[in-house]
């Protein structure tokens, strides 16, 4: 058993619903990866995301060589959380504490700029100690979401390798194929399309036990969720 693909989970939605091409009305590609894609990001989001080991040397610009201020940029744009942040020697570690690699303490932005004006009050350091993160504004498709690293002090020759919570990646039929969940989050994946799809098929009826099959943790996410959104209308 493995993670399922996208025209697995498809091709299992339509059986689930006993759906017939030739009486009902038929799905069109783009309606089902909309159906997918719906109950994708609501298992993903329940599983917490799969996180990524990241080495700083590939991740923020400038280079040590030329980081002298602590200002840095993110070079991808996928970033959705970042869990930990560490300084490193080595430009290809995605850091080890073992390797000699130290995490960082995440502060406010603002106490790194008070860090940074009273530099001198605070004594010399071999290595950076906190840093902030920030999202950059753009407007440009390749700079959106693109996040400034501010670290105290800044000092040449240091990476950051860091550990992150991708953004949510849509599936498609080319690309993407495969969700970033584990082989039973994905069955998820197409009991909760299906569940959504039984209605338009005429199938309603059919959804109680469909919704009984998804695994007990997405279906402790999805009563969570469910009462949180609740409460936030009783707030009202």
């Amino acid at each position: 058993m493995g993670v399922l693909t996208v025209t697995e989970m498809i091709d299992l939605a339509l059986d689930r619903i006993q759906a017939n091409v030739s009486v009902d009305p038929a799905f069109t590609d783009t309606e089902l990866m909309r159906y997918l894609n719906d109950a994708y990001a609501d298992v993903w989001e329940m599983s917490g995301g799969a996180m990524k080991r990241v080495a700083g040397g590939t991740l923020w610009t400038p280079q040590p060589a030329a980081s002298t201020d602590g200002i840095l940029t993110s070079v991808l744009t996928d970033i959705g959380e970042v869990k930990d942040l560490l300084v490193s020697s080595n430009s290809g570690s995605t850091g080890d504490v073992v390797a000699g690699d130290q995490p960082l303490d995440p502060v406010d932005l603002a106490e790194v700029m008070f860090l940074r004006e009273h530099e001198s009050l605070f004594g010399a350091y071999a290595r950076p100690r906190v840093y902030a993160l920030t999202r950059n504004f753009s407007t440009l498709p390749a700079d959106v979401n693109k996040l400034r690293l501010d670290v105290w002090p800044g000092k040449v020759g240091a990476y950051f390798p860091t550990h992150y919570v991708p953004q949510f990646v849509a599936l498609d039929y080319v690309g993407v194929t495969v969700p970033s969940v584990n082989d039973i989050e994905s069955r998820d994946i197409y009991l909760l399309a299906a569940a959504a799809m039984a209605p338009r098929a005429g199938r309603t009826e059919f959804v109680p036990d469909i919704l009984k099959d998804i695994s007990q943790r997405t279906q402790a996410g999805l009563a969570r969720k469910q009462s949180a959104l609740l409460d936030a209308r009783a707030d009202r």
